[in-house]
């Protein structure tokens, strides 16, 4: 393979650089690529925050049947985990937990002695955990949370007589206090999955009392205190996942109506309230995994997810999702690059238009740090770049696409 790397850039970065501005990336990770395995006991039930270029994950029911209260954080620039503060009380599993400006936020859960009902934050900055105030209600387990990244709700859950709660509380982040809201219309519920777009939040599925999967979908209104309830999910799902998606969410993995563990999904489309397949399945069977949404220094929608319990073992694995995102021009031009984090070799997969074009890689800082052709064959040796974050830039007589890729230890 020709080598990758060349001193001899100055050209090139004059006449490549004008080009980068202002065009949208289009990144094609069709599948989950599987990253550096979390470093602790595989689990289920674990929390999860995620913040700028971090992700953090800890708490859960560890293999052996006991609990934890340890946390470990997530570097997506260089796909590295390090361990960080413990929570300073009981191990425990089923917290509800949520990411805000300041940090994270760990609701409830169950540890020996029953239902919790005790909030600590996390703060990113310090990198510390303190209390804040109790809910003024007794203490449940399998709650939700959603909210935006200045907001915080704790939604449905079990008590300790096993029964299942509709309310909805809301925090205040500024005044340290709860405010009961309106409560989801119906039954009460847990293991309902959750996630927030733009000014709504959502609520999917769960079980009953009886551990029966519902299949309820609801939008609620921060603004309005308002429920809606949409379309029913196509099958019903308890211990699922929940994420925003381009314009729409989805519901995937999770428990169904025979007690079978799922890798599918379905996304939700607004414009005609009705679910359609979602194209990502997960790489198998997983319920209470732990998922994480976009973070903002990968410069495209990415999302992380593993853990969990497939129905036979827990779980200590770790994967991404970098879906195709961007707009393709009329003329059909796309760039796609597999895999994504990468080792040592990336294929570059674009129309023949491009074929022999520039390619350019620019590191985090925008600063460029190698260039050749594209080859023939598509594959670019990348094992030489440092780990972290880089901008390909391949580019034709008239056009110019752009992808970020990670570059793995």
């Amino acid at each position: 393979m020709a080598e990758l790397f060349t001193n001899n850039f100055g050209d090139m970065k004059r006449a490549c650089i004008p080009f980068l501005l202002g065009i949208p990336l289009f990144v094609s990770a069709q599948t989950w690529q599987q990253l550096p395995d979390f470093p602790g006991t595989a689990r289920d039930d674990a929390a999860s925050f995620g913040y700028e270029c971090y992700a953090y994950v800890g708490t859960g029911m560890e293999v052996g049947w006991s609990l934890t209260n340890d946390w470990w954080r997530f570097d997506v620039s260089d796909g590295s985990w390090e361990s960080i503060a413990a929570l300073p009380a009981s191990p425990r599993q089923y917290c509800a937990s949520h990411t805000t400006t300041e940090g994270g936020f760990l609701f409830g859960g169950l540890d020996a002695t029953g239902p919790l009902n005790e909030l600590w934050f996390y703060s990113f900055t310090s990198g510390q955990w303190e209390s804040r105030a109790p809910l003024p209600a007794p203490g449940r387990y399998a709650c939700s949370a959603f909210g935006n990244y200045n907001e915080l709700f704790i939604v449905a859950g079990l008590f300790v007589d096993g029964s299942a709660t509709n309310e909805l509380w809301e925090y205040d982040l500024q005044g340290d206090e709860w405010t009961l809201r309106s409560s989801v219309p119906g039954i009460g519920r847990h293991r309902a999955a959750s996630c927030n777009l733009g000014q709504y939040n959502y609520l999917f599925g769960g079980a009953n009392a009886d551990y029966n999967p519902l299949d309820e979908s609801w939008r609620y209104d921060s603004d309005n205190d308002l429920w809606l309830e949409l379309a029913p999910l196509p099958d019903a799902r308890y211990s699922a996942s929940a994420l925003s998606f381009g314009q729409g969410v989805v519901n995937f993995c999770g428990v169904d109506g025979a007690g079978a563990t799922r890798s599918d999904g379905f996304q939700y489309i607004s414009q005609s309230d009705s679910w359609v397949p979602w194209q990502y399945d997960f790489v198998g069977p997983r319920r209470s995994g732990v998922l994480l949404h976009t973070l903002p220094c990968t410069g495209f929608p990415c999302y992380f997810f593993g853990m969990g319990y497939d129905g036979n073992e827990r779980h200590k694995d770790w994967f991404s999702l970098c879906p195709a995102t961007g707009i393709d021009e009329p003329s059909g031009a796309f760039l796609s690059l597999f895999p994504n984090p990468a080792n040592d070799l990336i294929q570059i997969t674009t129309d023949q238009s491009f074929a022999g074009s520039c390619v350019t890689i620019f590191d985090a800082s925008g600063q460029l740090v190698a260039e050749r052709s594209l080859p023939a064959n598509g594959s670019l040796n990348v094992e030489a770049l440092a780990a972290g974050s880089y901008v390909i830039s391949v580019r034709s007589a008239d056009r110019i696409r752009t992808a970020r890729f990670f570059k793995l230890p």
